[in-house]
């Protein structure tokens, strides 16, 4: 629950929630995050209209982060062989100059 008078970063959210989950390793364990917004009316003993409510998939999110970490090491492989293999090329040219010298 948030304070209606918190300011939030946009004038339009006047609120912001933070916090730090621990969520299981294993996507297919992930809940799904619901979360309702409710405007706060300042007259006491009014009902709280709803302004919507959202889901969030933490499992759909956790796979999307691994299958993108695992492109970018992937890729990151590829680019130290390749400079491997452009080290190796620089050592044996020095060594050929060397011996031809």
């Amino acid at each position: 629950m948030t304070t209606p008078n918190e300011g939030g970063y946009d004038p339009n959210i006047r609120s912001q929630i933070k916090f730090n989950v621990e969520i299981p390793g294993n996507s297919f364990y992930c809940p799904t995050m619901t979360c309702t917004v409710m405007d706060k009316l300042y007259f006491e003993g009014m009902k709280q209209p709803v302004l919507g409510t959202f889901a969030i998939d933490l499992g759909d999110i956790l796979d999307a982060t691994r299958n993108k970490d695992k492109r970018i090491i992937e890729e990151l492989g590829k680019m130290n062989e390749k400079l491997k293999g452009v080290i190796r090329k620089k050592e044996e040219s020095m060594r050929g100059d060397a011996q031809n010298g």
